[in-house]
């Protein structure tokens, strides 16, 4: 998790832009078909293939890559086409043909910041995980902007600019 609070008077730091977005036409690329009354984990119906997690992982990177770009024109026009004064992107970690993706916008690998070739993919954790380690290692000074981006089931996508 990660705690946003108010800034101190003459301090910098601010959220500038938050965007979010639902698109069900992919909500059956990610599933989990068990659960409730229809599919209960006890039911001799169910199957043990309905309890688990399913992902078509290429039609989800596929339609995030059509989706993407309006939602960060929305955010900030010219976005979806370079970074503009945002020194670093702090991204979900999904995998690394969606971490590529960012540089096919035009953006620059070393603005990406990257923890998924030692925490792998860690769902939503890697968005404050991510962030704690490029604050750690002094990426972000106090004054840059930087862009948190991510995406979700359902399929959902959402970013925010901000101030450090």
């Amino acid at each position: 998790a990660m705690v946003v609070t108010r800034t101190p008077p003459g301090e910098p730091s601010a959220v500038r832009a938050v965007r979010f977005e639902s698109f069900g036409d992919g909500a059956d690329l990610t599933t989990v078909r068990g659960g409730g009354s229809e599919h209960h984990p006890n039911a001799a119906s169910t199957r043990l293939e309905d309890n688990l997690f399913h992902m078509d992982g290429p039609s989800v990177l596929r339609m995030s890559m059509r989706r993407s770009p309006a939602l960060l024109e929305a955010l900030r026009p010219g976005l979806s086409r370079g970074l503009g004064t945002i020194k670093l992107v702090v991204p979900h970690q999904p995998s690394l043909a969606g971490l590529r993706v960012m540089e096919a916008m035009g953006w620059p690998r070393a603005q990406i910041a990257t923890t998924l070739d030692w925490l792998g993919n860690c769902i939503a954790a890697s968005l404050p995980a991510t962030l704690y380690d490029v604050v750690r290692e002094g990426r972000l000074a106090r004054g840059d902007e930087f862009l948190m981006v991510g995406s979700g089931a359902g399929l959902s996508l959402g970013g925010m600019i901000l101030t450090y």
